[in-house]
C-alpha cells in the first residue's frame, strides 16, 4: 500500500509579477522532488510563471480572470475558505503583503485552524505607511493579521527587523530565509570574476547605491 505524503499548500496572488511569484513556483517544484504533495494556490491562474510549474503540483485557482471585481473577490474568498476547512494540508504559507492580508483575513473569519505562515518577500520603510489613508489602513491591516499567523518568513535580516519595528512583532515568531536559486548559468566562457545584480528598476531595490559601491570594492579587493 502506498504512503500518503505529507502536504504543503503554497498560496500567491497570481502567475505574474516578480521574484516572490517566481520563489514560491520554486519551492513548490523542490518540495515535490523532496517527496511531497503540493497544493499550489493561485488567485489568478495567468503570468509568465505558470507554464514553470511542475504538472505534478496540484493547483488550485481561486477567481476566474473573465469574472467582474466583486465577483472575483467573493469567489476567492469562497474558494479558500473551504480550501482551509477541508484539505489535508499541513500547513499554508502564502507571500506578497495584499494576499497574505487577505488569507489572513479568510483564516481569521472563518476561525480555520489550519497552521498558515506569511512570506515576507521585500524591505519595508516609512514610505509604505506615512502619508495617505489607504497605506495608514494597510498599515493597521498587515499588524492585525500578520500577528495571528503561526509564523513569518523573512527574505531577509533586514526585512525581519523592518517586520518588528513596523508591524511590533515578536522577534521569535520570525525567521529568515534568504531567497532560494533553482540555477546559475555562466553566460560566458571565459574565465573572470562577474558580479549580477538581478531585480526590478525601483527605488527600493537600490541599484544606484550597487554601482557606486563597486569601484570601492574593487579598490579594496582588486
Amino acid at each position: 500500500m502506498a504512503i500518503a505524503r505529507e502536504k504543503i499548500a503554497l498560496a500567491v496572488p497570481s502567475f505574474s509579477g516578480g521574484g516572490a511569484e517566481r520563489v514560491m513556483v520554486i519551492l513548490a517544484n523542490k518540495f515535490i522532488e523532496f517527496g511531497y504533495s503540493v497544493d499550489f494556490i493561485v488567485g489568478l491562474d495567468k503570468g509568465p510563471y505558470k507554464k514553470l510549474l511542475s504538472k505534478e503540483v496540484n493547483k488550485i485557482v481561486l477567481a476566474e480572470e473573465s469574472q467582474g471585481r466583486v465577483t472575483k473577490r467573493f469567489s476567492a474568498v469562497s474558494v479558500l475558505r473551504r480550501y482551509l476547512r477541508d484539505s489535508d494540508s499541513f500547513v499554508l504559507m502564502s507571500t506578497i503583503r495584499e494576499f497574505n492580508v487577505f488569507v489572513g483575513f479568510v483564516k481569521v473569519f472563518s476561525r480555520s485552524k489550519k497552521h498558515v505562515f506569511f512570506r515576507e518577500a521585500a524591505s519595508l520603510d516609512d514610505s509604505h505607511f506615512s502619508g495617505s489613508w489607504p497605506k495608514k489602513i494597510k498599515l493597521f491591516l498587515m499588524r492585525y493579521f500578520y500577528k495571528r499567523v503561526d509564523g513569518i518568513i523573512a527574505n531577509s535580516n533586514a526585512t525581519r527587523d523592518d517586520l518588528k519595528k513596523y508591524l511590533s512583532l515578536d522577534g521569535a515568531k520570525i525567521a529568515s530565509i534568504y531567497n532560494p536559486l533553482d540555477k546559475v548559468q555562466c553566460l560566458s566562457k571565459k574565465v573572470s570574476i562577474k558580479i549580477v545584480a538581478a531585480g526590478r528598476l525601483v527605488p527600493n531595490k537600490n541599484f544606484p547605491d550597487l554601482i557606486k559601491s563597486l569601484p570601492h570594492v574593487k579598490e579594496k579587493y582588486p
